[in-house]
């Protein structure tokens, strides 16, 4: 579930070939068939608009993203050599991490440099976790980064007994407060974390890859 435009809900078929279907009612319309191949294939719904980006990694570690409409047209399409990550998706503007720095991207321009590399960020929030020495990170202004006035050498919330999945969703509520992908043997759950570190699970325990967070 990717989350809901115009009535419709814009949701996943997960697989080798998945699809992107908007559900209205009982009417299922198909917006974008991905071709079969073997990469590691994610899909973004923008906070605020009607795109959605697909992020597919290869064997060989490169990374190819599309980004199109509800009508399935291709926006913009990138290939880079190496991983590259999303960090955030808002209207038509994402926050990419290409391992060595943050970058944003308009649709359908260039990206640009906006920083040092980033393990989490907040278009919204202008919010930058970047990585800084001895395997930490730390928060600054995306607008205006800068050394960390604080580092940890890990950013995930205190959750007693559950385990955050490697490359967790992860989201920020109104109210501050942080929502989480955890999983226990083979669930998965989201677990809210308030800025005071006490956490509660938000949803009952799931089987399936990931989580998503409707918006």
């Amino acid at each position: 579930m990717l989350g809901k435009r115009g009535g419709a809900w814009i949701v996943v078929t997960p697989g080798c070939r998945p699809k992107v279907l908007a559900v209205h009612d009982s009417r299922v319309r198909t917006v974008w068939k991905h071709t079969y191949d073997e990469s590691d294939t994610h899909y973004t719904l923008a906070k605020g608009g009607s795109l959605v980006a697909q992020w597919s990694f290869d064997r060989g570690g490169a990374t190819a993203v599309a980004v199109l409409d509800l009508t399935g047209k291709v926006v913009a399409h990138r290939n880079w050599g190496g991983t590259v990550r999303l960090l955030d998706f808002l209207g038509d503007r994402l926050l990419i991490s290409t391992r060595t720095k943050t970058q944003t991207w308009t649709v359908p321009g260039k990206p640009v440099s906006a920083g040092p590399d980033a393990w989490f960020g907040d278009l919204d929030a202008d919010l930058l976790f970047v990585n800084v020495p001895a395997d930490s990170v730390g928060p600054t202004s995306l607008s205006a980064p800068g050394t960390p006035t604080w580092s940890s050498g890990t950013f995930v919330p205190p959750v007693p007994a559950f385990k955050a999945d490697f490359d967790a969703a992860l989201g920020w509520e109104p109210d501050g407060s942080l929502l989480v992908q955890v999983k226990s043997g083979p669930t998965k759950a989201l677990v809210r974390c308030t800025m005071a570190r006490v956490c509660e699970r938000a949803t009952p325990w799931v089987k399936g890859r990931h989580l998503g967070f409707p918006l």
